[in-house]
C-alpha cells in the first residue's frame, strides 16, 4: 500500500472511529469540548474492568465509575442514570454485594440521581465497607439515596466535594467529610420513603472547613438529620489536624422530613481539635443527652471561638448549650478568668426583667453581644432553656458587663433567657430563666374577714398602736406578731394594757387580725422591685412582694430548705397548704403564689426568699 493510500486509510479508521464513540453513550466523547458523560443502565453489580461500560445496555455503576477514573480526557465527568432502569416512583436498588465499590478518583466528577428513583444498598457486604467514596477534587452527588454500610454512607475526601439531595441511613456514619465542602439538602437518618435508619453519626467534618446546610446569610439548603446517637459532629480527637471555620446552619435535627421525632442523643458535636464553628438558625429538637455540645481538648487553645446564634430548641432532656459535656451549668466567674471550651464564656444574669426593659449582667465581659430567647419553661427553672430567640437586636455589653434590652416584644408572665457572646466569637450556655414582670407590684386596701386574718400592713409608714386600732370603729380586737423561727409572738389587744407588747405596725410585715366584722384597712403601697425576705429555720410568716408564680418559681431561691407552706383562708378561717414539690398535685390545696399575699412557711434551714420580679 502506497503512503497516500495508508494516510487515507487513517483518517478512515479515525473518522469512524468518531462516529461511533459519538453514538455510544457509554464511551467517552470524541471532542474536549463534548459533555463528558456516561449513564448507568443496570442495576447489577459485578466485577467489572477499567474499560468501563462497552455495552450501553448493560452499563452498571461499578463500571461507571470505573470509566470515569480511566479516561484522561480533559473536563468535568458526569455519572448519570437511566430513567427507564431506575424509575422517580418505583426506586430500583443497587445491591453491592462482592466488594466495596471503587473510589471516584476523578476531579470534579459528578454522580447525579436527579428524578431517578436509585437506592445504592450495602447489606450484602461482608466487614468494614464505606458506600460511595469520592476521593477527586470537586466532585459532587445529588439525588442518590446509600444504605447500610458499615462505615460511611458517603465519603468525601477530594477537596470542595459535596452532597445535595441525598438519602443515607443504616451506616455508622452518613456523610463524612474530610476535604470541605458543601452539604445541602440532604437527609441522614432515613430510608428513601422516611423510615428510620439509624446512624450512629449523621454527619461528620474533620480536616477541613466545610459548609453544612444554608450558605452565608441564607436560610434554605438545611440538612434533615435525625435516629442518630450524634447529628452532626465537627472535628475528629483521632487526629491532630485542626479545622476550623465550618458552618453549620440552618439544619433540622431530631425531626424526620415530615415534622414526626427522630431523636438524636446530640444535636451537634464540636470535638478537638476543631474551632471556629458557626452555628447558627439550626431547629435541635428531641436530643436526650445535648443540643449542642463543645468538647473540652487535650490541649491549648481547645474547641473555642464557635459561635452559636439564632438556633431553637426542643430538647427532650439535657442541656440545650453544654460546654465541656459535663451536664451541668458553669458557674460564672468574677473576671471570666477560666479556660475551656468556648473559654467557659461567662453566661448573662438578668437583674431586672419588665415589660418595659430586660436589665442584666455578664461578668467580666465587656462588648459581649447578649442574645435573648423565650425560654421552655418548668416550674422550678432548673430545666430551662432557650427555645427559639426574640426577633430584636442584640444587647452589647458596657464595659461593666451590663445590658438591656429596652422595650422588648414580651408580654409579663413570659419567661426569657439569654447567651453572651465575646468578641472573640465564644458564645456560652444558656442563662438562668427569669419572668418577666409588669413593672411593679402594688398592694391596696386590705379587707378583714370577721374572725382571724394572716395579712400584710400596708401604709406606706409604720403605724404606733395605741388604747384602739385607728380608723376601724374598734372592729379589730387583738393583733399577733410571729417572732420568725423562734415560734413566739408578740401582741397588742384593744380596751387593755395589760401584755401588750406590740407597739408597732411596720410595713410590708404580716400579722395575724382578729376582727369583729368586716373591714376594710386604707393602704397605698407600691414597689417596682421584689422585697427579699430573710426566713429563719423553724415557722415564719411574711408577706410576699413579687410577681405572681407557680410556688416552685416564686419559692426557688428556697428550694430545699423549706418543707411545707400555708395560707390563711380568712373567708372560710380555714388553713391551705402546699405540701411541697416532690407531693403530687392533687394533694395540694393551692400552688400559685400571689403578690401582696401572707404565707406561713417551715424552713428546715435559714435563708432568703428572692420573689419574682414584679
Amino acid at each position: 500500500m502506497s503512503s497516500a493510500h495508508r494516510l487515507l486509510a487513517l483518517l478512515f479508521v479515525a473518522a469512524a472511529g468518531a462516529l461511533l464513540a459519538a453514538s455510544h453513550p457509554g464511551a467517552p466523547a470524541a471532542r474536549a469540548d463534548d459533555p463528558l458523560e456516561v449513564t448507568v443502565t443496570s442495576a447489577a453489580d459485578g466485577e467489572a474492568t477499567a474499560a468501563g461500560c462497552a455495552d450501553p445496555a448493560t452499563c452498571t455503576l461499578r463500571a461507571a465509575i470505573l470509566q470515569v477514573n480511566a479516561d484522561t480526557s480533559p473536563g468535568a465527568y458526569t455519572i448519570r442514570f437511566s430513567a427507564e432502569a431506575f424509575p422517580a416512583g418505583a426506586p430500583v436498588t443497587i445491591a453491592v454485594a462482592a466488594t466495596p465499590l471503587p473510589p471516584i478518583t476523578r476531579a470534579n466528577t459528578v454522580v447525579d440521581a436527579t428524578d431517578r428513583g436509585v437506592v445504592v444498598d450495602g447489606s450484602e457486604l461482608d466487614g468494614e465497607a464505606d458506600g460511595l467514596v469520592v476521593e477527586g477534587d470537586g466532585g459532587e452527588v445529588r439525588a442518590l439515596a446509600i444504605r447500610s454500610f458499615e462505615r460511611n454512607c458517603f465519603a468525601l475526601h477530594g477537596a470542595g466535594a459535596s452532597a445535595t439531595a441525598t438519602i443515607t441511613g443504616g451506616c455508622d456514619t452518613g456523610i463524612l467529610v474530610t476535604g470541605g465542602g458543601t452539604l445541602r439538602d440532604n437527609h441522614v437518618g432515613f430510608d428513601r420513603d422516611g423510615a428510620p435508619l439509624t446512624v450512629a453519626t449523621g454527619i461528620r467534618v474533620t480536616t477541613a472547613p466545610a459548609i453544612v446546610g444554608a450558605e452565608a446569610g441564607a436560610t434554605a439548603g438545611g440538612n434533615t438529620i435525625g435516629n442518630a446517637g450524634t447529628a452532626i459532629a465537627v472535628g475528629d480527637v483521632a487526629s491532630s489536624a485542626a479545622v476550623g471555620g465550618t458552618s453549620v446552619a440552618a439544619n433540622t435535627i431530631g425531626r424526620s422530613p415530615g415534622g414526626a421525632p427522630a431523636p438524636a442523643s446530640i444535636g451537634i458535636q464540636l470535638l478537638p481539635p476543631s474551632a471556629a464553628t458557626t452555628v447558627r438558625a439550626n431547629d435541635i429538637a428531641n436530643t436526650s443527652i445535648a443540643g449542642i455540645q463543645v468538647v473540652a481538648g487535650s490541649a491549648e487553645p481547645g474547641v473555642v471561638r464557635n459561635r452559636l446564634a439564632t438556633n431553637r430548641f426542643e430538647i427532650a432532656a439535657g442541656m440545650a448549650i453544654d460546654l465541656g459535656a459535663d451536664a451541668i451549668r458553669n458557674p460564672n466567674d468574677a473576671n471570666d478568668a477560666d479556660s475551656g471550651p468556648n473559654q467557659l464564656q461567662n453566661h448573662p444574669q438578668f437583674t431586672r426583667p419588665t415589660q418595659s426593659a430586660i436589665t442584666g449582667v455578664v461578668p467580666g465581659c465587656d462588648t459581649c453581644e447578649v442574645e435573648l430567647y423565650m425560654a421552655h419553661h418548668e416550674p422550678g427553672g432548673a430545666n430551662d432553656y432557650g427555645r427559639e430567640p426574640i426577633p430584636i437586636a442584640r444587647a452589647v455589653t458596657d464595659a461593666s458587663g451590663n445590658f438591656s434590652f429596652v422595650a422588648p416584644p414580651v408580654l409579663p408572665g413570659a419567661w426569657v433567657t439569654a447567651t453572651a457572646t465575646d468578641a472573640e466569637g465564644n458564645t456560652s450556655e444558656f442563662g438562668p430563666s427569669a419572668r418577666v414582670g409588669g413593672g411593679s407590684a402594688q398592694c391596696g386596701n386590705l379587707t378583714l374577714e370577721p374572725g382571724w386574718n394572716l395579712a400584710g400592713y400596708f401604709y406606706p409608714t409604720p403605724l404606733t398602736l395605741g388604747a384602739s386600732f385607728p380608723a376601724n370603729g374598734g372592729v379589730v380586737s387583738a393583733i399577733y406578731h410571729l417572732a420568725d423561727g423562734a415560734g413566739t409572738y408578740t401582741h397588742w389587744f384593744a380596751g387593755t394594757a395589760v401584755s401588750r407588747t406590740l407597739t408597732t405596725l411596720l410595713p410590708g410585715e404580716s400579722y395575724w387580725f382578729y376582727a369583729t366584722a368586716e373591714t376594710t384597712l386604707p393602704a397605698g403601697f407600691a414597689l417596682a422591685v421584689p422585697v427579699p425576705v430573710q426566713l429563719q429555720p423553724g415557722w415564719n410568716d411574711f408577706v410576699y412582694i413579687g410577681g405572681e408564680g407557680d410556688i416552685r418559681d416564686a419559692f426557688a431561691s428556697i428550694a430545699g430548705k423549706y418543707t411545707t407552706a400555708y395560707r390563711y383562708d380568712a373567708a372560710t378561717q380555714a388553713w391551705e397548704q402546699y405540701a411541697g414539690p416532690d407531693v403530687p398535685g392533687w394533694v395540694h390545696d393551692f400552688a400559685t403564689v400571689e403578690p401582696c399575699t401572707a404565707y406561713f412557711v417551715h424552713m428546715d434551714e435559714a435563708g432568703t426568699l428572692l420573689p419574682l420580679q414584679p
